[in-house]
């Protein structure tokens, strides 16, 4: 080999590492951008109220539980509904 090629052998391999690490780096960006722009999943709050009167019916809740419950989940409804919904109901 001439000193001409060993010198640009290690040039052309670290070129082509350079650009493997950026078209990498590309990709991940890509993926990244992705999922920060899909959508939320929606929120479940859990038990819908009747799923607690089903609980209820069945004995599974006594009925103090069932009106705690019914209450927590009444105040997590309220707290999730917008600003606007709440001030129309009071005026």
């Amino acid at each position: 080999m001439t000193l001409l090629a060993t010198s640009v052998l290690p040039v052309f391999v670290w070129s082509l590492v350079l650009i493997a690490i950026v078209v990498a780096g590309l990709l991940v960006v890509t993926l990244v951008k992705k999922r920060i722009q899909q959508p939320d999943e929606p929120i479940s709050i859990g038990f819908s109220l009747e799923d607690l009167r089903q609980m209820y019916k069945d004995g599974k809740l006594s009925a103090e539980e069932f009106e705690r419950a019914k209450q927590k989940l009444l105040q997590g409804v309220q707290q999730f509904q917008p600003h606007s919904e709440k001030s129309r109901g009071q005026g």
